[in-house]
């Protein structure tokens, strides 16, 4: 077996999220963490979608992430123009926390820019952890939790 990486291992780059490759990578990470560090989480990563609808059924807003290790990783909370600022944003966030908290969700994290809503997920009790600076034009990328059992739960 080869122990080192060469010139002559090809070297593809793609500009895609979603394919065969990026999936054998996925489950193969998945594969590695299950045997070094085993979860009592069964399945070991489950999507979760907050799907907000208006009347007419149109998407106004939703949340995605991935509840794993009893945490929960939030990846994007999105709510149309028309409707920031009623509410939609905090009912969403809400509703996903009780949703994982109902499946043993310990914890809520995510990420975020200046531009976007870190004084928000701070208002809804979520707690910066980490800053990232250095990107153009002052933007910030600040890091969030939220611990859904206190100290004395743990």
């Amino acid at each position: 077996m080869e122990r080192n990486c060469t010139d002559a291992m090809a070297l593809e780059i793609q500009y895609t999220a979603e394919g065969e490759p990026q999936q054998f990578i996925r489950d193969s990470l998945r594969s590695h963490n299950l045997r070094v560090a085993p979860t009592d989480q069964e399945p070991s990563a489950l999507p979760v979608s907050l799907i907000l609808r208006d009347k007419k059924k149109q998407v106004v807003g939703g949340l995605l992430g991935m509840h794993y290790r009893h945490c929960f990783a939030l990846d994007i909370l999105w709510v149309d123009d028309a409707h920031r600022g009623t509410g939609c944003g905090a009912r969403l966030l809400a509703a996903a926390e009780a949703v994982v908290r109902e499946k043993g969700c310990r914890m809520i994290h995510l990420d975020t820019f200046s531009f976007q809503a870190p004084a928000f997920y701070q208002r809804q009790g979520y707690e910066v952890f980490g800053v990232l600076d250095g990107y153009p034009d002052g933007i910030k990328r600040y890091y969030l939790r939220k611990l859904l059992v206190s100290e004395q739960e743990d």
